[in-house]
């Protein structure tokens, strides 16, 4: 499972010339599991091409993203990032959250009392997803993922800070030994330099 490349969520949009519909399945309309994940995983890839190709799609659901104008579209959820995909009659917006970077994941209501919406907020911006067909059910996996994310961030970060530290001890070592060596060759030359010190003249023999 690779760790996840950019920190900061992004968003694109582009127009193609050619009109394609919104597609409207969701993992929901498939009934079974096996069509799921190729379905789900194959659309992602093609949907995702800057993301690594080995990011495992657990969840799909069709929703709409809030804005100026609700845009139809699927929500994917994998192991590292939180994407959005519309494509409405050739108006694309594409946008890759990636989960260490989620502060907050909310229940919504929409008209203030159609509970059908999830809000994702990082340190930069927040976007709601609403339309949802469960959006308790759809809570609760996005935080599921979320926070094993986020988990598994935290103890590569630690496994980092515990090689560094290794190291350190590592380097202290050596210059420990080093400086032991010298004084033990200081401690050498003061004992030759003693004996030398204390050693009698040699008598000269009689003429």
């Amino acid at each position: 499972m690779g760790r996840p490349g950019p920190t900061h969520p992004s968003r694109t949009t582009a127009s193609n010339p050619a009109l394609a519909e919104p597609e409207l399945e969701s993992d929901s309309d498939m009934a079974h599991p096996d069509q799921q994940n190729r379905t789900r995983q194959k659309k992602f890839v093609k949907n995702f091409k800057g993301l690594p190709m080995e990011e495992t799609v657990h969840k799909r659901y069709s929703c709409a993203l809030v804005g100026d104008i609700l845009l139809q579209g699927h929500l994917y959820v994998t192991e590292n990032y939180l994407g959005f995909h519309s494509n409405v009659f050739g108006y694309v917006t594409r946008i890759q959250i990636p989960m260490i970077s989620v502060t907050t994941i909310t229940k919504e209501k929409t008209a203030k009392f159609i509970p059908n919406a999830v809000a994702v907020s990082t340190d930069e911006d927040t976007h709601t997803f609403t339309s949802l067909m469960s959006r308790d059910a759809t809570f609760k996996a996005m935080t599921k993922v979320w926070k094993k994310a986020i988990a598994m961030n935290n103890l590569a970060s630690m496994n980092d800070i515990a090689e560094i530290g290794v190291d350190d001890m590592e380097d202290e070592d050596d210059i420990d030994g080093e400086d032991q060596i010298e004084y033990e060759s200081t401690d050498s030359m003061t004992s030759a330099n003693q004996v030398s010190s204390y050693a009698l003249p040699l008598k000269k023999d009689a003429d």
